[in-house]
């Protein structure tokens, strides 16, 4: 199960219609921060820019951050720019 619902298999493809930002806590124990900084690198690869925010925190916690909302708008409204 946990193969073919493995990010890291679609990223390619996805990153190549839409921008894609990774959030994830180095602190997390539930998914390991390798896993974020390996699909980093395949965005990097493919010339895309570094999309990972690194936050600290338990697992799912990322959203209780006081920035989290400002980074998520940024992101957004530049994805939505017209």
């Amino acid at each position: 199960m946990e193969a073919a619902a493995a990010p890291i298999q679609y990223l390619p493809a996805l990153a190549t219609h839409v921008p894609v930002a990774l959030v994830h806590s180095n602190q997390d124990e539930e998914t390991s921060y390798q896993n974020a900084e390996r699909l980093a690198k395949t965005l990097s690869d493919q010339g895309q820019p570094n999309a990972l925010w690194t936050t600290h925190g338990l697992h799912a916690d990322s959203w209780k951050q006081p920035e989290y909302q400002k980074r998520l708008k940024t992101f957004l409204a530049e994805v939505f720019k017209r």
